[in-house]
């Protein structure tokens, strides 16, 4: 009975160190809980008025990756993701089944837009489609 009370107390500690970094990297988290398109897409189908699934949508633990609809072979791709927060740019270091991939950092730029180190611009549009 002791043995498993602290087995509990061990794994309600874990719990609460894997929520505390999910609330850190929100804090202050410009990105998160949105869907960002790379200009000049449009956030909505011209030809149809439908949202423009393309894009990337960021969570507090990951990023789609969505690609246009011009280019349906390729599927969606979920990463892992870290958050680094310096001032008002955030760094987002990727990792999937093969471990670190990259790293992107953006920048906001004003009225929902942002920029990333290579200088492309995103528009935010709305929040995530799924």
């Amino acid at each position: 009975m002791r043995h498993t009370h602290h087995r509990r107390t061990a794994s309600l500690a874990f719990i609460a160190v894997l929520l505390a970094g999910a609330a850190l990297a929100a804090e202050g988290n410009w990105l998160l809980e949105g869907r960002w398109v790379r200009e000049p897409l449009p956030c909505q189908q011209e030809q149809t008025g439908d949202i423009n699934p393309a894009g990337l949508e960021f969570s507090a633990e990951s990023v789609v990756i969505r690609a246009p609809p011009l280019q349906p072979a390729l599927p969606d791709m979920r990463l892992d993701a870290r958050y680094e927060i310096a001032g008002d740019r955030i760094t987002v270091r990727l990792s999937g089944p093969a471990g670190a991939l990259s790293a992107m950092e953006f920048k906001p730029t004003g009225d929902g837009r942002a920029v990333d180190a290579a200088g492309y611009a995103y528009r935010r549009c709305g929040g995530p489609t799924s």
